[in-house]
């Protein structure tokens, strides 16, 4: 259903966010055209825009939820499809995942692949980490710290050299070099552009990234060149401590420049200076940053769009960025409990929390035209690690019909679901489980 709610058509400037900055995007404006239509590269972990074009809908995922690393195949049926467990954590609190370098080589699989992968780890009480894990054995092998970073919601790789972590806690994306693989990959690592631990035991921070706050509980990072595209909550959308806010805020796809100096103060885009609008009639709570063009209707123009998780609500929604009816939302997918009975805690559990949230949608891909995402019963945060199962999704975003839901034994919300054309071939264990 198409909905249009929220001020005029959902997207806003933030000259009522923004703090005084002398300078402006070298580019001068910054409209979802001019960074959608240039088709420079943007970077999700559930997304690549614009697609490759050797992407299907059928390449195996990546699910990262909260305590495991679990590979699942989109192809075969709700009882037989290729899945097993890379990892469990003992426990873990996993925010995201990229693959290593140097590890392409590796003899123990004919078919090629890397077989190092960095997990975002948030442990309570302790900055985040990134441990190092060999996808072929499921040990972890490496452990550095993210120095300054507390409760990180999410990890980008761009090229053999940089990765964004959402460092939430304060407000900051923090860019930091692509560590070496540990032995016998150290060599081969920093070869292919890893670089050199300037102390042991942590990453080597480039640059902070600055410009939002805690209390914009920043959870999402989508790389542009010049841009880093992000998703905020809201001051008191979760943490009404932090902010005076009486109501949850809609959700918010912002901007910081890439490029400004570490010297300046970092601040949100906005229309006067940059010519960026910032998109907020998705939802609230949302999740996921993925691009999509729908050119289904041959006698017009076609659209871009932004697909994403209204979360609050369970549901996954399109947003037109480019072409006709700018602003548009439509609804994708909504939860239904009599069809997917996992959806509803079970007895004792406590219903719904923080403002009326049933049920809770989080980790989304876009691949080959479908939306995959994750749905569970809603749980406060410091509870999801208890939610047994999830419903996996996938949703044909032509013809916005369902394909098929199966559940998933996440042992804990899935919190990112990884592509292949983000994350490349991983290897995986000889012997494949089915759970």
């Amino acid at each position: 259903s198409d909905d249009t709610s929220g001020d005029d058509d959902g997207i806003h400037n933030n000259n009522e966010d923004a703090t005084e900055s002398t300078t402006s995007s070298s580019q001068g404006s910054w409209t979802w055209s001019n960074i959608l239509e240039s088709r420079q590269t943007i970077i999700a972990n559930g997304n690549i825009w614009p697609a490759p074009p050797d992407e299907s809908s059928l390449d195996c995922l990546v699910l990262v939820t909260r305590n495991q690393i679990m590979w699942h195949c989109p192809s075969g049926n709700e009882t037989s499809h290729e899945r097993t467990i890379l990892h469990r954590g003992n426990p873990g609190k996993f925010r995201g995942a990229f693959m290593g370098l140097g590890s392409d080589d590796d003899e123990r699989k004919l078919g090629g692949g890397h077989s190092r992968m960095w997990l975002l780890h948030s442990p309570p009480k302790e900055f985040d980490q990134l441990l190092e894990l060999d996808t072929v054995t499921g040990e972890i092998l490496q452990r550095l710290v993210i120095d300054g970073c507390i409760d990180g919601h999410d990890a980008v790789r761009v090229g053999n050299s940089r990765v964004f972590i959402v460092d939430t806690r304060h407000g900051n994306i923090i860019e930091i070099a692509i560590p070496p693989s540990s032995h016998p990959y150290t060599k081969s690592s920093i070869e292919a552009g890893a670089e050199v631990l300037e102390e042991e035991g942590y990453v080597n921070i480039v640059k902070r990234h600055g410009g939002f706050t805690q209390a914009d509980h920043v959870n999402n990072v989508a790389v542009h060149p010049d841009l880093l595209l992000s998703n905020l909550h809201g001051k008191g959308a979760l943490r009404r401590n932090i902010a005076e806010a009486v109501a949850s805020s809609p959700t918010r796809l912002t901007a910081l420049d890439r490029t400004a100096p570490e010297e300046e103060e970092g601040r949100e885009l906005d229309s006067d200076r940059d010519g960026f609008e910032s998109i907020r009639n998705v939802g609230t709570w949302c999740h996921g940053i993925a691009f999509w063009e729908d050119d289904a209707d041959t006698s017009s123009p076609s659209q871009i769009k932004l697909i994403s998780l209204d979360s609050k609500s369970g549901a996954a929604v399109s947003v037109v960025l480019v072409g006709p009816k700018v602003g548009t939302r439509e609804v994708l997918w909504e939860p239904d409990e009599e069809r997917h009975p996992v959806l509803r805690p079970p007895e004792g559990v406590a219903r719904a929390y923080n403002n009326g949230a049933k049920v809770f949608s989080k980790g989304l891909a876009v691949q080959g035209g479908v939306a995959y995402f994750g749905v569970s019963y809603a749980r406060a945060p410091h509870l999801r690690a208890t939610v047994p199962e999830s419903l996996l999704v996938a949703v044909d975003l032509k013809t916005k019909e369902e394909l098929w839901a199966r559940v998933v034994r996440s042992n804990g919300l899935i919190n990112q679901i990884l592509t292949k054309s983000y994350l490349g071939e991983v290897q995986l264990p000889d012997e494949i489980s089915s759970v």
